[in-house]
């Protein structure tokens, strides 16, 4: 369950987890177009001012606040290579100078971080699948548990207390549950915990493959002719995901269903298709648009999108020398370097398109009333989705929000990778997105229109304090 938040793009461009090629350089590395300065020689090679003049040129072409960014002569960012440290964490300290540019509109989302040959495929976890939060009297509470994941088949659920980790109190790693989940997820670890009977057992996890579900929860509430979905991440796409979807909503349509909550509280985003996909279920067939958001990038990238044109220019903004010809193979094929604005102006509607005419012979929900549950941890993709259904609220189409303020985060990322075997992921926020009413989300967050605390004592059902007022938003 990783945390990354990879966005979608432009008029909603796909964003594909990767998988690096091992086999260096590609083919045409060797066609390098030169540095358009006189005074600054890009360093080739391996070496770590190569990884840093490869990271401030991509900044140059992609990042969202390039304008404030001097030539590179004079930021001289190999001057990061140098003191202590590893690659990365002088790549960090780049970063951050980077993204202190920013100024008043300071860029408090993109991140670099070094990442495992074995990194995780699409649809694919490698973890424990449990998530822990710390409730207001500081217990350790399992927050949610992805279905098929160790977790779920050593029968943890939702609501349960953990009383250790390997035998230490879980309040010794600090109330902030960060570095808890990164362990819990990641590590083999033996934990003590207590389900809603009070009963306690040992439980040992160890990380492993299993296929994520988009929905970890589905629920359907007879009396109140609602559905019920909860949504843990947007991370992964694929066809399988989608046809899931569509399964548990043509179910609900077949029910009769009136209104539909969507639980958000713990998604921290992931791929804009999938937003993408969920709003056009749910938005009425009377008022489907034809876009739902659409992400704005830094001038010279916005010209390629509008009307093609200066794409030469901005690929040899970003193809100066080898390194940052080494792009990922996609599930979706091999992209060069070379590739990487083409790949924005070529494919930011493919996928979209195609999920579209996938879901074309839906029928539609005819919903009444949408009611999304959210949290602080709710952000990205996941409060794009909420914005983008906004946008088409009305009379006969209701749209409210029970919970927490949500993150703030309207900006988004596209990835990519420096180092001999793309070791080095780097996100550099690169566009903000708007709904069809051009409007963006704030950097405050989504406020919801109930107030509603988690009750992390409680499984996902109607005597759940959100879900509890959800359902009543719902008739």
């Amino acid at each position: 369950m990783s945390q990354l938040t990879l966005i979608g793009t432009a008029l909603i461009l796909s964003i594909f987890l990767c998988q690096c090629a091992k086999e260096g350089p590609a083919e045409d590395a060797g066609r390098l177009l030169p540095v358009n300065s006189s005074n600054y020689t890009v360093a080739t090679g391996e070496s770590t001012e190569a990884l840093c003049d490869s990271l401030y040129l991509y900044a140059q072409a992609l990042y969202f606040w390039n304008n404030r960014l001097p030539p590179i002569e004079e930021f001289s960012p190999r001057r990061f290579a140098s003191g202590d440290g590893s690659n990365i964490d002088k790549l960090g300290r780049l970063l951050e100078a980077i993204k202190a540019r920013s100024l008043n509109m300071y860029d408090r989302f993109s991140y670099i971080e070094e990442i495992s040959e074995n990194a995780s495929v699409a649809s694919i976890g490698g973890d424990t699948g449990l998530f822990i939060i710390f409730d207001k009297l500081k217990n350790c509470r399992i927050a949610y548990v992805e279905p098929n994941s160790p977790a779920a088949r050593s029968g943890l659920r939702r609501g349960y207390k953990i009383y250790s980790v390997n035998g230490v109190n879980p309040i010794m790693y600090g109330t902030k549950p960060d570095e808890l989940n990164y362990k819990l997820q990641n590590e083999e670890n033996t934990i003590l915990v207590t389900d809603e009977r009070l009963n306690q057992r040992y439980v040992t996890l160890t990380p492993a493959v299993y296929e994520i579900k988009t929905t970890s929860e589905v629920q359907w509430f007879q009396e109140n002719k609602t559905g019920y979905l909860f949504f843990s991440t947007f991370q992964y796409f694929s066809e399988a995901l989608c046809d899931s979807l569509k399964h548990n909503l043509e179910e609900f349509r077949n029910k009769g269903i009136k209104s539909l909550i969507i639980d958000l509280r713990y998604n921290p985003g992931g791929n804009t298709s999938m937003a993408t996909l969920f709003a056009h279920f749910i938005v009425p067939a009377a008022r489907n648009p034809i876009k739902y958001n659409t992400s704005f990038f830094n001038d010279p990238v916005q010209k390629i999108i509008m009307n093609g044109s200066g794409y030469p220019t901005i690929r040899q903004n970003v193809a100066n020398h080898e390194l940052l010809k080494i792009l990922a193979k996609q599930k979706h094929g091999v992209y060069s370097k070379d590739d990487l604005i083409h790949e924005i102006h070529e494919t930011n509607a493919d996928q979209t398109s195609n999920i579209l005419k996938a879901m074309h012979n839906t029928n539609d929900l005819n919903l009444k009333t949408v009611v999304f549950i959210i949290s602080k941890e709710t952000a990205s993709s996941a409060e794009v989705l909420i914005n983008s259904v906004k946008a088409y609220e009305s009379e006969n189409f209701k749209v409210k929000v029970v919970g927490q303020t949500s993150y703030g985060k309207a900006v988004g990322s596209i990835p990519f990778y420096l180092g001999k075997k793309c070791e080095y992921e780097v996100n550099l926020m690169s566009f903000i997105n708007k709904n069809s009413q051009g409007k963006s989300i704030s950097e405050d967050g989504i406020d919801p229109d109930v107030n509603a605390e988690d009750d992390l004592s409680k499984d996902f059902n109607q005597k759940e304090e959100c879900i509890k007022k959800a359902l009543i938003l719902a008739q």
